[in-house]
């Protein structure tokens, strides 16, 4: 039915009684789950356990607990302050992560932004130079003034015949080797290797235009057509490709251009509630100090009924002699020493 009606796929439902083992189980997977992905990610500053939120339904909480166990009321204050500090902090440290994802990108943007900029007006000079030396005639088309190393005024199908033979023989791995040239601009091959299933070494050729500045003009990711005739034409047709070329750069900058003033902002801008954290953390310390001074207090308080206690012990008669405690010797009639029980 799966195959036919719901494209071969079948949902998977889990289900779980509220308030028994097994929800408590999927609500623990998940909460794992959450955490090695914010580990992975680096989505968040720190792993805090947090007693204060860690409440069921009409319970109470572990800080409340001990509140009420210790009748001072500034241990749950203090662990409310530290959840909201917790939470401020991992709010701050996913902004300045932001941040920091933004400053990257607006920077990448900016390199390619002038990287484009300068081979547009390398590919505007070649687009120049290439419609004075080959202006297209009435039909849009270019004489192809393909010259190979080697030939004399060879027709179509010897160039592409030499084209066939350069393409099986030549294995100049890593290289642009010239082989001829088009209206003033290097014609090259440059050959890659690679292992097929079998770990057999393969070759293959690739042909390009090259203007000499860096910029290597192709079509059919290098490949030379079967037909011998478009296998010839296959330079001129590369250098066709600079319109385009231009056109694409051109909107791509674009493109850059509008997300620019965004990240701009984002990367210039600033967290907030930084004084209020500050204020947090103030409170907090000063709340910190006032419990340590009351359970110094208490600490104190003990000590002197210790003291109080110890003066109103009786002192022995002979402080000399020492009692020894009466002891009982128990057998044991699995074993052949004897316990003492004091």
């Amino acid at each position: 039915m799966a195959k036919l009606h719901a494209g071969n796929k079948v949902a998977c439902f889990i289900y779980a009684v509220e308030r028994s083992l097994d929800n408590y189980k999927l609500n623990l997977n998940h909460t794992k789950d959450t955490f090695i992905r914010q580990i992975k990610n680096r989505s968040i500053a720190a792993r805090v356990i947090d007693e204060g939120a860690a409440e069921e339904e009409n319970g109470v909480n572990f800080a409340e607990y001990v509140a009420i166990l210790s009748g001072n009321t500034d241990i749950l204050e203090k662990a409310k302050l530290e959840q909201k500090i917790a939470a401020m902090k991992s709010e701050q440290f996913s902004f300045y992560q932001q941040q920091a994802i933004s400053r990257s990108k607006l920077d990448g943007y900016q390199k390619e932004i002038k990287t484009n900029a300068e081979r547009l007006t390398v590919l505007n000079d070649d687009l120049k130079y290439l419609e004075k030396v080959a202006p297209v005639d009435k039909n849009g088309n270019r004489l192809n003034a393909l010259h190979l190393i080697g030939e004399k005024n060879a027709d179509t199908q010897t160039q592409a015949e030499m084209l066939a033979r350069i393409d099986k023989t030549t294995r100049s791995i890593g290289q642009y080797k010239k082989i001829g040239e088009i209206y003033g601009f290097d014609v090259v091959v440059s050959t890659i290797r690679w292992y097929n299933e079998l770990h057999k070494e393969c070759f293959a050729n690739q042909f390009y235009v090259d203007n000499g500045k860096g910029i290597y003009y192709s079509i059919n990711n290098g490949y030379l057509p079967n037909d011998p005739k478009q296998a010839t034409r296959y330079f001129i047709r590369a250098l066709g490709k600079i319109p385009s070329l231009i056109s694409n750069i051109e909107k791509r900058n674009k493109d850059l251009g509008k997300d620019i003033p965004i990240l701009e902002e984002v990367t210039n801008s600033k967290w907030g509630k930084e004084q209020t954290l500050s204020g947090l953390q103030n409170e907090l310390s000063v709340l910190d100090r006032k419990i340590q001074t009351e359970i110094d207090k208490i600490n104190e308080t003990v000590e002197q009924s210790n003291d109080m206690q110890d003066e109103n012990k009786l002192p022995l008669t002979n402080p000399d002699r020492i009692i020894p405690k009466p002891v009982s010797v128990i057998t044991n009639s699995r074993t052949t020493a004897p316990r003492i029980k004091i």
